[in-house]
């Protein structure tokens, strides 16, 4: 019992927030994913000598379209919501290449998320320009998701320098039902797959580990497949006027380029996210940048 607590490191938990913007593009839009603002608190323990954690999440997530005009008339490639959540999640590591991760997630699309709000007041304190377009909203609809998610690494790590993991995570609820299936490459100052800020490994991790944190570029191609998006058709059971209007794409691509920083105290991360046409209906295809930051203790 001594021995498995003097192997397991101090940092054990940590608070993260998170920032998800199409701002960091630096082309002045609201599209599609416009924002979306999380904090996180995640603990790490050691059991029968697999490392398990328990994520803890809240967050909001905000979606615009783009206002057309045909024969007159004002409307848009995609509705207005926000996505207000609340998220639980278990991670338990089997042996020293893979990961399962069983969450559950419950949220409120429409006006009581507070989204139409979020948005203009965060343009106002920035300056930036009036949003004009929920009128186009979604209605009210609560839900809960159901989240699975697993990895493994594909080839063993030959050196500290690159690295290959397959990921699999898919959801069934009332606000989503979807699939994806990506291939995360990384390379530059890693640790192992059991012990890396990329699978949250970096937290418990064992004190005769590499002490010098992790510092990399990560590319994540994935798939993805989707039978039902709330925050496109609105609630599962809510009929609503305006969701029935538009239908996720069933198939879409997506990209994610960026760097990781992990040294001590800190988890730093940013990222650029590059989608291709996730409805049928919207004219363009999405990116945003993402900001991670992360206090371990």
């Amino acid at each position: 019992m001594l021995q498995s607590l003097k192997s397991y490191g101090q940092y054990k938990s940590e608070l993260r927030f998170q920032n998800d913007n199409d701002v960091y593009l630096l082309i002045n839009q609201d599209q599609y994913y416009t924002n979306g603002l999380s904090l996180s608190y995640l603990h790490a323990w050691n059991r029968d000598n697999r490392k398990q954690l328990v994520e803890l999440q809240v967050g909001q997530q905000i979606y615009n379209g783009v206002e057309l005009s045909a024969n007159g008339e004002l409307r848009s490639d995609m509705p207005f919501t926000g996505y207000l959540y609340g998220s639980i999640a278990w991670t338990r590591f089997i042996q020293h290449n893979k990961l399962l991760r069983v969450g559950v997630e419950m949220a409120q699309i429409g006006d009581k998320s507070y989204g139409q709000e979020a948005q203009e007041y965060f343009h106002k304190a920035l300056n930036f320009y009036a949003v004009q377009g929920w009128e186009n909203r979604l209605s009210n609809a609560f839900g809960a998701d159901l989240q699975v998610s697993f990895q493994q690494q594909l080839l063993e790590q030959l050196s500290k320098k690159y690295s290959l993991t397959f990921s699999a995570a898919a959801r069934l609820g009332m606000h989503h039902t979807d699939l994806e299936l990506a291939l995360p490459f990384r390379w530059g100052r890693i640790h192992t797959f059991r012990e890396s800020v990329s699978t949250n490994g970096h937290l418990g991790k064992a004190e005769s580990s590499d002490s010098r944190g992790e510092f990399f570029g990560f590319y994540r191609p994935a798939v993805h497949w989707q039978g039902y998006n709330a925050t496109m058709q609105g609630g599962l059971f809510a009929k609503d006027a305006v969701g029935e209007q538009y239908q996720p794409k069933p198939f879409f691509f997506s990209h994610e380029l960026g760097l990781k920083l992990q040294k001590k105290h800190w988890n730093l991360a940013f990222s650029y996210q590059f989608n291709s046409r996730i409805s049928e209906s919207a004219i363009y295809r999405h990116q945003y940048g993402k900001l991670i930051a992360g206090y371990l203790f």
